[in-house]
């Protein structure tokens, strides 16, 4: 067995290690897109898949999509090879190569490497490797299911075949062996086996007769036949009903698959009581699963859903159902549906699939069979009183219960509703059903050493059964058919349900005393028989047609795949594709820089916090964005929040794009706020006080560009203190004040409470990239130039020219913060020759008004009058390091120049310093200086000087419109 398994191992590795240096194919047409989907390990979350449209083709990242299912992905020369060689408890073990420009793909099922036809060929580009979507899917084990223009991917489970490949690698751990398992010697087991059998003669069990005692001594040799039918029929009754485990797992595994479809209440309403299988609303579960399966069969091919694990638990949901409405139509006239779910409860822990299995195996097991004819005959008429069906079941039970009340009313409904022989059936079933299914709890420790070494013995025939029909069928890959492996797998059923009762009869055969020697004993041996019976559970989907794709996707259902291909609904769903960023890049880049300078104003539409003086919202790495798309429609929303809320959910605000616009959908402030939901949603709350409160589910409406309400709770005491609790859906929120009492529905504090529960488990956190890992699309001078856009377009400027300005008209402006506060300040320019003049305008946050800056204006000496103009000769620049405009307000001559430092104090432009450097024209020397109207002029070195001048910029002047 290590062996096969090395060799598959070393198989998988030889064909994952080829370098990517594959010929590259790329059409004209192509186009690349986003695929939302939504995984079923993260349910009411969209993801995009990165998606390829080619030819009317739908394709997807071989890369992306196989590390998203579990796999692992490697390009090799010819192809991409999707595998697994890891131990996992869904994804199987395997390997799946798509060829390049090929439609050729293999696949590995079980040991044997089998050949698909794909629909269209495997792309390899500059951009990856591609692969079609829904193929690639079912070869994976996965598959989709379609509703409502959106698509429902479920995760990867391993099939039939793959539990083959399971009991191979785990064949050591699941075949049980009391010296191995349990340390028990040859001598032991001679003794407790003597031991027993006197017990049961004692007690009458076994008939007392040498041949019977002589036989139990050989038996230990492997000789069976001291075993009577006592063991027969008891480990057919473990082998053909549900284990504790299997019945347990079988039901978690249907509310799980259910999952995708809890879009409302008819699954949690109509099954809440599933673990008991059934409830008295049979017919609004029956009508709630039709409708919906008829409307997952109208948007989906039948060869896809028939895969979708979610799509057969609702398809066996609906069979269920129709057997309950037809118990309820023929036995209506004599008890109730309670009853009726209470009498097939206990019928339903008969495993039909169980029944098949053994009768399978005892009609094969002749040569070479360990197992003796009693034994067999034994275990083949038990076989027979388990197969009766479950409306005869139920009305033998209701007929033996109620018998009195029906003889008094005159009713015979043994002859009307049973026949002969299942009336002989039925009352085998009354006289055994207290230990069905549980059979071995009512064992004792002796009686279940000898059901143990009974077990034993079959489990050595069913291993060898199993292992000679599976190795026939895959040694061809033409015997690979659904029918074919319905045998393998009843034979697989078999030998593990063998294993499966041998542990746990040895287990209940243990001694008080055996148990405190080694107490973890008997708890990894249930370890291993809840493993079995996982696989146990898988096996039972086993039928002849592989109808809902129990051994996976086969080469027979790839020609009906082929015939019923269309990707039509698909390419629907796909969106191009979307950068976030850029999308909203006006908007990050105002957060950026505002956080940045921290100038906020009234006119901002963001939330009041980033204002408020007390919050953390102050710094870039403290906030930060998230592209998430909320709805599903491809297109992402923009989320703005905090390091230290963002894991709670809160959004502090909250932006959508729609019809080429960026839209404010909500925001967040001190007693009110919106939070992340897991379902698509968005919860909305606010508190008035300790007497107001609401809680509110939002969806994003498209057509009303806003958070339109879904449903809410209100608790509200000012204004109905006796009954203060209220539940209302869409239209009751309407006045304004957001709701309306007089339209909701009064609730108890409890119903309240649990839907206030409810939001809350449904609240999602989201991560954040920081602001200050961010790089603005745009310069902060484009961004305020936004302020002054239609104060320039339309010259309002014009309304500020004084007499001051002398020289020419203005032309030009350049926007600047000119003394670094975060706000830009607006300089409108104009010139005639190399004389120029300007005016300064700045906004201010608190009128929102653009106002121009006054001036100190120096005539002569140190007077000054105030303008709004200033003028310059030559050029004008800035300095940064000073924040000032730097310029000459005269000639001076050759050699000579004075620099005027121009800085705003107190809203007013004035002289901060001037530098200079005036020649001697009789000594040639030139003397450097700063000085200024209110400080004292000193020499300053030529460096200095230079320093000065070489630290001025240029202004970047625009042409005004």
């Amino acid at each position: 067995m290590k062996k096969i398994i090395s060799i598959l191992l070393s198989a998988i590795i030889l064909l994952t290690t080829g370098t990517a240096y594959a010929t590259e194919t790329k059409s004209a047409d192509i186009s690349y897109n986003t695929l939302p989907v939504e995984f079923s390990d993260n349910l009411g979350t969209t993801e995009n898949l990165d998606a390829m449209v080619d030819d009317g083709h739908l394709y997807v990242n071989a890369k992306q999509l196989g590390e998203r299912l579990g796999y692992q992905v490697k390009a090799g020369d010819e192809y991409v090879a999707v595998y697994n060689k890891e131990f996992s408890n869904t994804v199987p073990y395997g390997i799946t190569t798509f060829y390049y420009d090929s439609t050729k793909v293999g696949h590995m099922l079980f040991n044997k490497m089998v050949d698909y036809e794909a629909p269209f060929k495997t792309v390899k580009n500059a951009d990856g490797e591609w692969i079609p979507f829904e193929f690639s899917l079912l070869l994976l084990n996965s598959s989709d299911v379609l509703l409502d223009k959106k698509i429902h991917v479920d995760m990867p489970e391993k099939n039939i075949v793959d539990i083959y490949m399971d009991v191979l690698k785990n064949n050591d751990r699941y075949l049980f062996d009391w010296e191995a398992d349990a340390g028990a010697t040859s001598r032991s087991m001679f003794v407790m086996g003597t031991a027993a059998n006197m017990v049961q003669i004692f007690n009458g069990v076994l008939d007392w007769d040498g041949a019977s005692w002589c036989q139990l001594i050989n038996s230990f040799s492997m000789d069976s036949s001291s075993y009577d039918a006592k063991y027969s029929e008891s480990f057919a009754k473990m082998f053909c009903t549900y284990s504790d485990e299997e019945l347990s797992q079988d039901i978690d595994a249907m509310k799980e698959k259910l999952k995708p479809f809890d879009g409302g209440e008819w699954i949690s309403d109509s099954m809440k009581d599933i673990d008991d299988l059934y409830d008295d609303k049979i017919g609004d579960l029956s009508r709630a699963t039709a409708d919906l399966k008829k409307k997952v069969v109208a948007e989906n091919k039948a060869s896809m859903i028939a895969f979708n694990k979610s799509y057969q638990e609702l398809d066996e949901l609906c069979s269920k159902t129709d057997t309950f409405n037809h118990l309820t139509n023929v036995l209506d006239d004599f008890y109730s549906i309670v009853e009726i779910a209470g009498y097939a409860s206990e019928f339903q822990n008969q495993d039909k699939f169980a029944v098949k299995s053994l009768d399978t195996f005892i009609k094969n097991s002749n040569y070479g069979c360990v197992m003796s004819k009693a034994m067999k005959d034994g275990l083949r008429d038990y076989k027979n009183t388990l197969e009766t069906d479950i409306v005869s079941y139920s009305a033998y039970n209701y007929l033996m219960n109620n018998m009195g009340d029906l003889l008094k009313e005159g009713l015979d409904v043994s002859t009307t509703l049973l026949d002969t022989e299942s009336k002989i059936y039925l009352l085998i079933w009354d006289i055994s059903k207290e230990t069905v299914p549980w059979v071995k709890n009512g064992l004792s420790n002796t009686d279940c050493f000898l059901q143990s070494m009974y077990a034993g013995i079959v489990q050595s025939d069913t291993f060898k059964s199993y292992i000679d029909k599976r190795d026939a069928v895959f040694k061809d890959a033409n015997n690979i058919t659904s029918k074919n492996l319905y045998e393998v797998t009843q034979y697989c059923y078999a030998y593990l349900k063998s294993c499966y009762i041998t542990r746990d009869a040895a287990v209940g055969a243990l001694t008080e005393k055996t148990k405190e020697d080694n107490p973890t004993y008997e708890s990894t041996q249930k370890m291993v028989n809840q493993e079995i019976a996982k696989c146990l559970v898988k096996l039972k989907d086993a039928d002849k047609t592989n109808k809902y794709g129990c051994y996976g996707f086969l080469p027979e259902n790839n020609k009906q795949y082929l015939s019923e291909y269309d990707d039509g609904k698909l390419l629907k769903c796909v969106v191009s594709s979307v950068d976030g960023e850029e999308l909203y890049k006006d908007v990050l880049d105002m957060y950026y820089y505002k956080i940045k300078n921290q100038n906020w104003t009234d006119n901002d539409e963001v939330s009041p916090l980033f204002s408020n003086p007390y919050t953390n919202l102050k710094s870039l790495n403290n906030v930060g964005y998230a592209l998430i798309d909320i709805d599903g429609n491809g297109v992402p929303e923009l989320l703005i929040g905090d390091n230290e809320s963002v894991s709670d959910g809160v959004i502090i605000d909250l932006y959508t794009y729609i019809d080429d616009s960026i839209v404010y959908l909500d925001t967040s402030g001190e007693r009110y706020g919106i939070k992340l939901s897991k379902n698509g949603r968005i919860y909305r709350y606010g508190s008035g006080g300790a007497g107001l409160t609401e809680v509110e589910e939002c969806k994003i409406d498209m057509d009303n560009q806003k958070l339109t309400t879904v449903e809410g709770v209100l608790y509200d005491e000012d204004d109905a203190k006796d009954t203060p609790w209220f539940y209302g859906e869409g239209d009751e929120y309407s006045n304004s004040n957001g709701y309306d009492i007089s339209k909701m529905k009064n609730i108890t504090e409890e119903e309240g409470m649990n839907k206030w529960d409810e939001y809350s488990n449904n609240i999602k956190g989201y991560t954040i990239s920081f602001f200050s890992n961010y790089t603005p699309k745009k310069s902060k001078e484009d961004i305020d130039a936004g302020i002054y856009e239609e104060f320039i377009k339309n010259g309002d400027y014009n309304n500020y020219l004084t007499s001051d300005w002398e020289y020419g008209m203005p032309s030009q402006y350049a926007v600047l913060d000119i003394d670094g506060n975060g706000v830009d300040e607006l300089i409108i320019y104009g010139n005639e020759n190399e004389w120029g003049n300007i005016i300064v305008f700045t906004y201010k946050g608190d009128t929102q008004e653009i106002v121009p800056i006054q001036a100190n204006l120096y005539d002569t000496g140190d007077t000054s009058r105030k303008t709004n103009v200033i003028w310059f000769c030559k050029n004008m620049e800035y300095s940064p390091q000073y924040h000032a405009l730097a310029f000459t307000d005269s000639h001076y001559g050759v050699g000579n120049e004075d620099y005027l430092y121009y800085t705003i104090n107190n809203d007013v432009f004035d002289i901060a310093f001037d530098v200079s450097a005036f020649t001697n024209y009789n000594t040639g020397d030139i003397q450097y200086s700063k000085g200024g109207i209110n400080v004292e002029r000193n020499d300053i070195s030529e460096s200095d000087y230079e320093a000065y001048i070489n630290e001025l910029k240029p202004i970047e002047w625009k042409k005004l419109p």
